[in-house]
């Protein structure tokens, strides 16, 4: 079985014997936006994930294209919940806790909301809210979504601590 990741980023993945080839795209204007390249960045991981972390990029690739068949809603951006202090902070996928440093991410979200938190409550769980680049209708961010927090569990072997499902 072979599976090409997205022709966007160039990549084909093979299953079959366990493989990973590049084939050549033509340079286009948005190879200078360095979103492209933190996509790039991620299809990486998540190409290696998926040849030795089991069909988590098929169940990605299915979720995606659910996510495709829906209306595309309104705009709104993907944030990143991050430590303020060095601490432990509730694991929502263990029900435990985890020691983050500052800086450290603890969950990825997505909305169409400016106030999706409220100072008080972010202060309160030692987080700080950072927006995510680029933003979009609510399918693009859902999608998005989706990216950071598979390519977050590829990295670390699982997902992010206040990320109790890959959503």
């Amino acid at each position: 079985m072979s599976l090409t990741l997205c022709n966007f980023f160039g990549l084909r993945i093979s299953k079959r014997n366990k493989s990973l080839r590049l084939f050549t795209i033509d340079p286009e204007p948005s190879d200078a936006a360095w979103p492209k390249w933190v996509a790039y960045g991620i299809a990486g991981t998540a190409a290696a994930a998926y040849l030795y972390s089991g069909d988590y990029i098929e169940k990605m690739t299915r979720e995606i294209e659910g996510i495709k068949k829906r209306t595309l809603g309104p705009s709104g951006f993907v944030y990143e919940l991050v430590a303020t202090e060095n601490r432990d902070y509730p694991n929502l996928n263990t029900g435990g806790s985890t020691k983050l440093k500052i800086g450290d991410v603890w969950k990825y979200g997505q909305t169409t909301k400016t106030n999706r938190y409220s100072e008080k409550w972010l202060e309160t769980n030692g987080l700080r809210m950072r927006p995510l680049p680029p933003g979009g209708n609510q399918m693009e961010i859902l999608i998005q979504e989706k990216y950071y927090i598979y390519g977050y569990y590829f990295l670390h072997g699982e997902r992010p601590p206040g990320n109790p499902i890959f959503r």
